[in-house]
């Protein structure tokens, strides 16, 4: 079974990532990496099309990370990603 994410965003003031709509919007900007947290709250299994099961999960609060906060968020990432996948190499881009 694959976990499918909604479409549905968070409430605008539980949306971080607006913050950024500006510097995205912007063509001559290549836009960075961004680190961010969230909150999955909405989830739900449901019968597609085809008969199988699908899960989904929608994200109910979603805040950008800079500095000391997503340094130590890509380590915490690292830290979960190899405790789930055994795999200790998880490339993670540094914003310049």
């Amino acid at each position: 079974m694959t976990v499918k994410y909604t479409s549905k965003k968070p409430d605008e003031t539980k949306d971080g990532l607006q913050n950024l709509e500006d510097a995205w919007t912007r063509p001559e900007v290549e836009p960075e990496p961004v680190v961010v947290v969230g909150l999955v709250s909405r989830h739900a299994i449901a019968k597609n099309a085809g008969g199988d099961w699908q899960a989904t999960a929608g994200l109910q609060h979603v805040e950008v990370l800079t500095g000391d906060g997503a340094d130590e968020a890509r380590e915490l990432l690292a830290l979960a990603y190899q405790a789930r996948t055994g795999d200790s190499e998880l490339e993670i881009p540094e914003a310049d």
